[in-house]
């Protein structure tokens, strides 16, 4: 499941020179993998531009996503 708000993208389109991902948040209650991803705005500050819960940790999963 990936989620972006139209505020989120519009913030992504216009700061996605630096990029982050943060995936500390590993359990939860659908015992799946929790991903955060982050821009670095022209202002020095971090936004989060989109949030996914997703299957597997694997190579082999994002392949196919």
């Amino acid at each position: 499941m990936f989620y972006s708000s139209a505020k989120m993208k519009e913030t992504f389109l216009r700061n996605s020179d630096i990029t982050f991902i943060n995936k500390r948040f590993t359990v939860n209650r659908f015992k799946k993998p929790l991903m955060f991803i982050f821009v670095v705005t022209n202002t020095g500050q971090s936004a989060m531009v989109a949030m996914a819960l997703y299957e597997k940790e694997e190579t082999s999963f994002f392949a196919r996503v």
